[in-house]
């Protein structure tokens, strides 16, 4: 994953070991999450701008 986001992999293990909320830099977050999204994990967005679900992409 951390190669992936292009981060060390002591700042994804802190996001890892994180309980319920973490601090960390929005470019961080944003890396990991396109990180997700190339693996095949899509976020459901609402009209809101708010992500309300998450999905595995479908093959084919």
């Amino acid at each position: 994953m951390a190669d992936e986001a292009g981060l060390s992999a002591i700042t994804v293990k802190r996001l890892e070991a994180s309980e319920d909320t973490f601090h960390a830099k929005f470019e961080t977050v944003m890396k990991v999450k396109e990180a997700v999204e190339v693996a095949g994990v899509v976020f459901s967005t609402g009209e809101d701008g708010v992500i309300h679900g998450v999905g595995l992409r479908q093959k084919g």
